[in-house]
C-alpha cells in the first residue's frame, strides 16, 4: 500500500482549500462582517470534511488490519496444519519401521533356534 500517495492526497486538500479560502477573501466583492463570517463557515466545513477524510482512512486502515489479522490466522491454521501432517507421517514411518525391526528379530531369534537345534542333533 502506498502511504505516500493517500498523505500528498491529504496534503494537496488542506493546501487547496487554504488558496480558496484566500482567493475568495481577496475577489469577495462583501463587507469584511460578511467575509469573515463566510470564511468562518468555510473553515468549519473544511474541519468536517478533514475530520470525515481521517475517519474513513482510520475505518479502511481497521478493515485492512481485521483482514491481516485473519490472513496470519489463516496461515498459521494451515502451516499447523501441514507440520500435525508430517507428524503424523513421520509417526507412521518409525511405527512401521518398528514392526519390521521386531519381525526381523523373530525371524533371527527363530533362525538361530533352529540352527542350535540341528547342531544339537
Amino acid at each position: 500500500m502506498n502511504y505516500d500517495r493517500g498523505y500528498g492526497f491529504l496534503g494537496g486538500f488542506l493546501l487547496g482549500g487554504v488558496v480558496g479560502a484566500a482567493v475568495a477573501l481577496f475577489m469577495a466583492p462583501k463587507s469584511g462582517q460578511d467575509t469573515r463570517d463566510q470564511l468562518r463557515s468555510e473553515g468549519i466545513a473544511l474541519k468536517h470534511r478533514g475530520q470525515e477524510f481521517g475517519d474513513d482512512r482510520m475505518h479502511e486502515a481497521q478493515k485492512f488490519i481485521k483482514q491481516s489479522k485473519k490472513g496470519v490466522t489463516d496461515a498459521q491454521a494451515s502451516f499447523g496444519g501441514a507440520v500435525q501432517d508430517q507428524k503424523d507421517n513421520l509417526q507412521e514411518a518409525i511405527d512401521s519401521g518398528k514392526q519390521v525391526m521386531s519381525q526381523s528379530k523373530n525371524d533371527m531369534v527363530n533362525r538361530l533356534q533352529a540352527v542350535q537345534a540341528q547342531i544339537k542333533n
